[in-house]
């Protein structure tokens, strides 16, 4: 672990072992962009990717402030590459 950190309040995430698929988004809407991000994915982007599988459960997704009142986000699915 490096640098110090608040651990008072924190909440630590289990993942599963392998490969996920992380997709990042940004909005000026905190309560809008993790639904934003989740239409991305499963409205199209899953079926653009070829490289990897979306092999599901075990998906995550988060907020937090970014710059000059954003908000930025990820998604992160579970995912296993295509042999090829």
């Amino acid at each position: 672990m490096m640098g110090a950190y608040d651990a008072e309040g924190a909440l630590v995430l289990d993942f599963l072992a392998g490969d996920y698929i992380v997709v990042p988004g940004t909005s000026a809407d905190q309560d809008c962009l993790a639904d934003e991000i989740t239409g991305k994915v499963f409205g199209g982007l899953l079926q653009e990717i070829s490289d990897y599988k979306y092999v599901g459960p075990g998906n995550s997704t988060f907020v937090k402030a970014a710059e000059y009142g954003t908000f930025y986000g990820e998604m992160w699915l579970r995912a296993k590459k295509v042999a090829g």
